[in-house]
């Protein structure tokens, strides 16, 4: 009761200054939860974005590794004595050039078979045994001369190992054996793979069982058990999708961690799930240095204030402080595009400017991210509309017109075209084409030979060709017909190793095309590959269908014939109808010449009498 009575009669500037101190203090505290908030979100937003870039990264370097697998066991298979060693059948000396030439190449299994796939020696450590038949689907490979890499998981699936195979060739170039290796992907495999970083995590899950991980502590892999092998989302990722959990998931220290699973694709195939766990620590310090720096400037502006008058307070701290919260509160809902008025070069307004750039910074962020979503979930739209499109034609033409149609209107590219190869000649003959170009192009018989220009290359390598700009492109063929051509895709359209065509797609920005259209355009190639074969399968069994019901219906009407010279004449129509010719007969000769029998025909079809 005492300070309110001595408050109350007080001067009216400290009434003021103290009012102005209290209001500065409050509006502090809001504009400190509405930042946090907003920053807390960003820094959110932004875990999430690098652990979905990071699941991109580990993919690629589990390929290198696969590569280098390939290249020590290319390497092992050079050892100067193996190749004599297999000819020989001297297991001992095989298995000592095994020994010594794997020493340095951190390889788990090794088996050197003979050309008829016997085994000639076998080295692998200790209870470290693999699946047999998909052993024998890698050494089949290397005996046919093909150099061979695959993803190994054991029976009970709680090991997974990198394996490749190669054929061992004699001098003269004949294959006369295999020699096939494996590593594990271990802990130490993945601590390797992400250059031994603290902060991002590894674990490899597949089923109900972590094959591999690389947590620093068992009690942070416990505490993120559960979330790394969620059944729904394992799952998910293994049918091909990169997930990103909307919540962090805060260890017992506090430690936030941004979670993600994607899928672990070796050859084309998700063979495991790999699970991402992102240290958002070092995120938060920029945070941290920004509130502090909020807070001092608010404090200094508070000093200068309370120096000033009362209507100065209101007028020029009051007002515009007020303003500034509204402004954030509608941020804080939502409303991005919201900015405080700055009028001035003062604190005040050096507070508003600065408030307005991270305003426009976190909504220029935003707006990348939503877009960057967008589109993908277009890109997988446009991807599962040609799949059902596909899925319901089984004419050839009919079905490359439409693709090419629906990957021009979806992504508004300057121009998409497919090549098929001509099987006589090895050349690409365009079959279908967006615009009056690809018109003309299809009118005039538009063709390119195997390995000439972009188109050529991706169908003689059997591998995407991009060219971002293709002024600085190589082997680049440019086409009256498409002036503005700038960058160039071309896919080819293969099953397996047998390439069919190429879907070639052109924009004319530079850089305008780059990896997401690879990957998309690499998803609909494979597409339409299936499709052409199922539509090839379709018309073989089509015409197998025609032929036998011909087949029957001749030997029908043969069969219900009541004279021999009914048969003949029946089977002479029937065959003279189904070969389309003009004239047939059936002549009957005797073992014997006899004067009694003459050699004639029996029975006729009239010539003209076509159907």
């Amino acid at each position: 009761m005492g300070l309110l009575k001595s408050l109350r009669n007080s001067k009216l500037s400290v009434k003021m200054m103290l009012a102005t101190f209290g209001l500065l203090l409050g509006l502090l505290a809001v504009v400190n939860v509405v930042s946090t908030n907003s920053l807390r979100r960003l820094t959110i937003l932004a875990g999430q974005n690098r652990v979905a870039q990071e699941a991109g990264v580990i993919q690629s370097r589990f390929s290198q590794a696969e590569q280098d697998v390939l290249a020590a066991t290319k390497l092992l298979a050079s050892r100067p004595g193996l190749v004599e060693a297999v000819v020989n059948q001297d297991a001992t000396a095989a298995r000592m050039v095994t020994l010594v030439g794997a020493a340095p190449l951190d390889l788990d299994v090794i088996a050197v078979t003979g050309p008829d796939g016997g085994y000639v020696t076998t080295v692998a450590e200790e209870e470290r045994t693999l699946y047999a038949a998909q052993q024998a689907s890698l050494i089949s490979l290397a005996l046919l001369g093909v150099e061979a890499t695959e993803a190994i998981v054991n029976a009970d699936e709680t090991a997974l190992w990198l394996g490749a195979a190669v054929p061992l060739r004699d001098t003269s170039g004949v294959i006369v054996g295999a020699l096939m290796a494996t590593r594990r992907v271990d802990d130490a495999m993945l601590a390797e793979l992400d250059f031994y970083r603290q902060d991002i995590h590894l674990a490899l899950v597949t089923g109900e069982h972590i094959l591999a991980q690389d947590f620093p502590s068992p009690e942070l892999l416990r505490e993120t058990f559960a979330a790394l092998l969620d059944k729904d989302v394992v799952e998910r990722a293994l049918a091909g999708q990169t997930l990103v959990a909307e919540n962090l998931l805060n260890s017992l220290d506090g430690t936030p961690y941004a979670v993600a699973h994607a899928p672990l694709v070796i050859r084309g195939e998700a063979v495991a799930t790999l699970g991402l766990l992102y240290d958002l620590g070092p995120l938060s310090i920029p945070q941290r240095q920004l509130m502090n720096t909020m807070t001092t400037l608010f404090s200094v502006l508070a000093v200068v204030v309370l120096s000033a008058v009362a209507v100065f307070v209101r007028l020029s701290i009051a007002d515009p402080l007020g303003k500034l919260a509204s402004v954030a509160q509608q941020m804080a809902t939502g409303d991005y595009a919201q900015r405080a008025e700055v009028r001035t070069g003062d604190e005040m307004g050096q507070l508003g400017q600065a408030f307005n750039e991270m305003a426009g910074e976190l909504q220029q962020t935003l707006a990348g991210l939503e877009q960057r979503v967008a589109d993908r979930t277009r890109a997988i739209e446009t991807s599962t509309a040609v799949s059902r499109r596909l899925s319901t034609i089984l004419d050839r033409e009919q079905l490359v017109a439409e693709v090419v149609k629906q990957v021009r209107d979806a992504f508004d590219y300057y121009h998409a075209h497919i090549y098929l190869i001509d099987e006589a000649t090895q050349d690409l003959v365009m079959t279908a084409g967006t615009g009056e170009a690809g018109r003309i192009m299809l009118a005039s018989g538009h063709r390119i030979a195997s390995g000439s220009g972009l188109t050529g290359r991706a169908a003689a390598t059997n591998s995407v060709v991009l060219a971002p700009d293709v002024s600085q492109e190589e082997g680049w063929l440019p086409n009256p017909l498409l002036p503005e051509t700038r960058s160039e895709i071309a896919v080819p359209i293969a099953v397996g190793e047998r390439v069919l065509g190429v879907l070639d797609v052109q924009h004319n920005i530079i850089d305008g095309l780059g990896a997401t259209d690879v990957d998309m355009l690499q998803t609909i190639a494979n597409q339409v590959a299936i499709a052409l074969q199922n539509a090839s399968l379709f018309i073989q069994v089509q015409q197998r269908a025609e032929h036998e019901a011909l087949v029957n219906l001749i030997a029908q009407r043969i069969q219900s014939a009541p004279t021999i010279e009914d048969t003949l004449q029946i089977a002479a129509q029937e065959l003279g109808r189904a070969l389309r010719s003009r004239r047939a007969s059936v002549e009957l000769k005797p073992a014997a010449r006899s004067p009694l029998v003459t050699e004639m025909p029996v029975a006729l079809q009239q010539e003209g009498d076509e159907r």
